[in-house]
């Protein structure tokens, strides 16, 4: 998965099987003691799990379980739970998520973009609509250019940021609007990679 939800604390002493069988197994220990940055955007993280085929839902477990860990509930961890929720069908609670996420954050990019996760989950294309419209006249952020240019110097096999972040994704809600989140996000109706 590219780099573009709340269980007791009883669970983390349960073994990996108390969250899924064998191919979803897991070292609660390992995870729940990484530092936020590494369990939220490390390899070793949360994504580990639920870049494993069926294992989305454990994944999403994982994360709920490390923000209660933390008695935090930031936003990112929120979005990305949501993400996994939505993807195995939990639709409700990726609702409540996303609207966690955006009661969190004052980042009016994300915020739009989660209105726009939120529109399409909820099946409502008009305020979809207003969602990208919404995201697409956020002003460019001084700097930005200069930025994603010594990106592209140190980082030269990925492909730059493209502003407004994650429009594409949002356009790919909208060309797959009758498509299942998980079709949507990462399967063969979306037209461009997402985040």
């Amino acid at each position: 998965m590219l780099a573009r939800r709340l269980i007791p604390f009883a669970l983390l002493a349960l073994a990996p099987s108390a969250f899924a069988d064998d191919l979803c197994s897991v070292d609660m220990s390992a995870l729940m003691n990484m530092a936020p940055q590494d369990f939220d955007d490390g390899e070793e993280g949360w994504r580990q799990i639920s870049d494993q085929e069926g294992c989305q839902s454990t994944a999403a477990d994982l994360i709920s379980t490390y923000r209660a860990k933390l008695e935090a509930h930031e936003a990112s961890l929120m979005h990305h739970e949501a993400q996994l929720r939505a993807a195995t069908g939990e639709t409700e609670q990726a609702i409540t998520l996303l609207e966690g996420a955006i009661s969190r954050t004052d980042d009016r990019p994300m915020v739009a973009y989660h209105k726009a996760e939120i529109a399409f989950l909820k099946a409502d294309y008009e305020a979809l609509i207003a969602a990208r419209e919404e995201l697409a006249s956020v002003p460019k952020p001084e700097g930005f250019d200069e930025a994603n240019e010594r990106f592209r110097i140190a980082f030269p096999d990925h492909p730059p940021a493209v502003w407004p972040m994650n429009l594409d994704v949002v356009d790919d809600f909208i060309a797959c609007f009758d498509s299942p989140y998980s079709e949507a996000y990462w399967g063969e109706c979306k037209t461009v990679s997402g985040e």
